[in-house]
């Protein structure tokens, strides 16, 4: 499994763990339950962090904030947010200098501090290289065809002609058709790849929700899948019920996290990822109604 994949769906398991957490210590107190749901937490999110995925960090830093100013009232939120800004902080000052010094990291070869001193590197560092090329092909793909795109599940293919088509000193990675190796095949034209990897096998996809939705779907399809995720999200920020159980807090830390790390990454043609992203949203989009009867 790829560890930004991995990353993504441990994201929502430390949603549930952290809103139990907070919602039985403001309920309860110190308790057998608070201890058990907190150590959960707390391994989680070492996981997480040790997954390298610098789109799941960023999905998660921007995820507490956001939740924080939703709840921004309460005493929690406010502790939160005093302890997580020191480490936002940190954050930013690496990134800053890793864009300066052109630091280069990988999943499986660099420390913490260097991975995330790569964010901001987009000169040298192999994946911000090769991301940055993938979406500018993507808002070619759109832009040459802005109505429909290329169609749902063409990026991988439009993406190895037009690279073929161009001389490999301005390709990040070398693609040829024959390499792409299909999980199931059904058809001549047509297979279900077994991930989203960008793989000596594969073509891969744009590295990016919505940059995959507007080539494939275009101005059309992009604006719905981005009404669909953002709507539930609003309405459900707005809601005054929104402080009342932990469900909708976890609902919306889940899915805000993954919607920011969907611009780095995209795993939603992944039922294991899917699944807990689209049970989330419906359970936001379901809460959010009820609040507005």
């Amino acid at each position: 499994m790829d560890h930004n994949a991995f990353a993504a769906a441990l994201t929502f398991a430390l949603a549930v763990f952290a809103g139990l957490t907070i919602h039985r210590y403001v309920e309860r107190g110190i308790s057998h339950a608070v201890i058990g749901y907190g150590t959960l937490t707390l391994s989680t999110l070492t996981t997480i962090i040790f997954t390298y995925s610098r789109g799941a960090w960023v999905g998660l830093v921007v995820a507490s904030l956001f939740a924080g100013f939703v709840y921004r009232r309460t005493r929690i939120a406010r502790i939160a947010l005093f302890m997580a800004l020191p480490v936002i902080g940190v954050m930013a000052v690496f990134i800053v200098q890793g864009g300066r010094h052109l630091v280069t990291a990988s999943a499986h070869g660099a420390d913490l501090v260097a991975v995330v001193r790569s964010i901001g590197n987009t000169k040298n560092d192999p994946s911000n290289v090769d991301r940055l090329a993938r979406w500018r092909e993507a808002a070619r793909m759109c832009g040459q065809a802005p109505l429909t795109g290329v169609g749902p599940g063409n990026y991988q293919f439009a993406l190895a002609e037009r690279w073929e088509q161009r001389s490999l000193e301005h390709v990040p990675v070398i693609v040829a058709k024959e390499r792409m190796t299909p999980a199931v095949e059904l058809g001549e034209h047509l297979l279900i790849r077994n991930d989203a990897l960008r793989s000596p096998s594969s073509t891969g996809t744009a590295h990016s929700e919505y940059l995959l939705a507007f080539s494939e779907m275009g101005m059309i399809g992009g604006l719905a899948f981005l009404s669909l995720a953002l709507i539930p999200v609003y309405t459900a920020a707005k809601s005054k019920r929104n402080l009342r159980g932990p469900w909708l807090a976890i609902a919306l830390f889940s899915v805000v996290a993954y919607l920011v790390h969907g611009v780095f990454n995209n795993f939603l043609d992944e039922a294991r990822i899917a699944f807990p992203f689209w049970i989330s949203l419906a359970a936001l989009a379901e809460r959010s109604d009820q609040s507005e009867e």
